[in-house]
């Protein structure tokens, strides 16, 4: 006759429980889409240093997480997991928070978030599984004895909430804690293609100020030709546009007629705006004082 020990089915619920208590939780973590423009509002091409950011949403929205990371970026758009490397803030799919996206100070580029979202909460227990703190009462292992009653281990202490998190960094700082993930030699080189932009921008300047300066000149010549060389000193000169001034206003200034505006359009056409508009500050060639 076969022997039934009276301890087996208690030691097969005590292992299920355990199991369950066990079971891991699956890491929370926060998907990502976005648009990364230069100054002029160009798509970038390439890889980029970005800082991405969590702030509570209630309250005085401190900062509850953040970390720097280099993404491919193509024809402006670019992609990002988060949560991976550097864990987000528990249950942060259940509470009300603010995501971000910057680029590192300096650069003037724009970073806007289109898209993100929160996955990975905790998996819910198998369906007919009773909760880890409800007693698991063992079938009988014959009709006629009474239902044993395993305890299961009480649930693990609640820990404190955490102490708040110290107040949002100022807008194109750099938190030294994100810094820190970036290697040394990806931020010297974002740092040099900084540079080299602002070395571009101003030879640009530079070069449209001597092109301006060689149309004044040649205006001038041009007009002096016209006006023949009695009239040179006496009906050619230079005037400074000052703020609210138009064309009209300018002719009524030297000429004392409003009509005559044409005759500044047309002397300055190459540095006009389209419809005429002036810049306080721009230098207008004034072509014959007198008729």
């Amino acid at each position: 006759m076969r022997t039934r020990l009276p301890g087996a089915p208690r030691c097969g619920f005590w292992v299920l429980a355990l199991v369950l208590l066990a079971a891991p939780l699956r890491a929370e973590l926060l998907q990502c889409r976005g648009e990364l423009k230069d100054g002029a509002g160009r798509p970038q091409n390439g890889t980029f240093l970005l800082f991405f950011r969590v702030w509570d949403a209630g309250g005085a929205g401190s900062l509850l997480w953040e970390e720097g990371r280099y993404v491919a970026v193509q024809n402006g758009e670019f992609s990002a997991v988060m949560g991976d490397r550097l864990p987000l803030p528990e249950g942060l799919a259940g509470r009300s928070h603010r995501f971000g996206i910057e680029p590192p100070p300096g650069t003037g580029w724009s970073a806007t978030v289109r898209e993100s979202s929160v996955s990975g909460a905790p998996a819910a227990p198998p369906v007919g599984v009773a909760p880890a703190t409800a007693p698991v009462v063992a079938p009988a292992p014959t009709p006629a004895a009474a239902p044993i009653t395993v305890p299961v281990a009480a649930p693990a202490p609640v820990p404190a909430p955490a102490a708040p998190a110290p107040a949002p960094a100022p807008v194109g700082a750099v938190p030294s804690s994100a810094a820190a993930q970036v290697p040394a030699e990806f931020v010297q080189r974002d740092l040099a293609m900084v540079k080299e932009e602002a070395l571009k921008a101003k030879q640009e300047a530079e070069q449209a100020k001597r092109r301006l300066d060689q149309l004044e000149k040649a205006m001038q010549d041009r007009v002096s030709l016209e006006k023949g060389p009695q009239s040179e000193a006496s009906e050619v000169g230079i005037h400074v546009v000052q703020p609210g001034e138009t064309l009209r206003s300018i002719a009524i200034k030297v000429y004392g007629e409003a009509d005559r505006w044409s005759e500044l359009y047309e002397a300055n056409r190459e540095r006009l705006q389209r419809g005429g508009e002036l810049t306080p500050g721009q230098k207008l060639v004034v072509p014959a004082f007198v008729r």
